[in-house]
């Protein structure tokens, strides 16, 4: 992810059914992950997702011991269907700085339980959003900056703090837009990859050299995020 998802809460308990089942377990997160979007974390119960996965309430402790151990595989789960999504969105723009972080933002925005997570958006997922199980690590600037293909005036400190300033701001600001100002999610990740460019392009134009080592830090970062987020989610469901 454009900053990827660490969840260091440990699940505790015996081996689960998740990884025996699989297309069950990916039928029950569905249902939480729809619910948890339309009426919110403190509102989902375990029977709630039960009902809405057509399985017995029982069923899904097979999966997970506690209904924080359930949600908490949601994040994870949203987090690799992010990275993946945002593997196919980048196709051959993978060497366009914009279009790089315009897909990133557009597979964010895609993904409204992980996007939730890092705005901590209460509206969603209750006392969650303020529990102390997640850290957003965002190695992608570094990554960018170590084969100099982005600004290189400023000390890695504040190279983050400008590119996450930039990126997640645009999440930040857009549900304190008036409804009748509201832009669509197609601008938005526009002007996240344009903002994102101007933020961080070097002075001198880009080689054909340097488009591509665009495209390997990129491809290479989300390779290494998607390999993470599943082990996360395997350990997350007693894999």
């Amino acid at each position: 992810m454009v900053g990827h998802i660490v969840i260091t809460h440990s699940i505790g308990g015996s081996k689960m059914a998740s990884h025996e089942h699989p297309a069950r377990a990916e039928r029950i997160l569905r249902a939480a992950g729809s619910l948890v979007v339309s009426i919110g974390y403190d509102k989902t119960t375990i029977a709630d997702v039960a009902r809405r996965a057509g399985v017995a309430k029982g069923t899904i402790y097979l999966h997970w011991p506690t209904r924080e151990a359930l949600f908490t595989a949601l994040v994870h789960h949203e987090r690799i269907g992010m990275i993946v999504d945002c593997r196919e969105r980048l196709g051959v723009d993978g060497d366009e700085l914009d279009k790089v972080f315009e897909q990133l933002a557009r597979a964010l925005m895609s993904r409204p339980v992980v996007k939730a997570f890092i705005v901590n958006d209460s509206s969603v997922l209750g006392r969650l959003a303020y529990a102390p199980v997640y850290s957003v690590n965002r190695h992608l600037w570094d990554d960018l900056a170590a084969a100099e293909v982005i600004r290189t005036d400023l000390e890695p400190w504040a190279l983050t703090e400008l590119a996450s300033a930039v990126f997640f701001g645009f999440f930040l600001v857009t549900p304190l837009t008036p409804s009748g100002k509201k832009i669509s999610d197609d601008d938005t990740a526009r002007l996240i990859g344009d903002a994102m460019n101007r933020a961080l392009r070097r002075d001198l134009p880009l080689t054909i050299g340097g488009q591509r080592k665009i495209a390997d830090v990129v491809y290479d970062y989300l390779e290494r995020a998607e390999r993470d987020a599943r082990a996360t989610y395997e350990a997350s469901s007693g894999a």
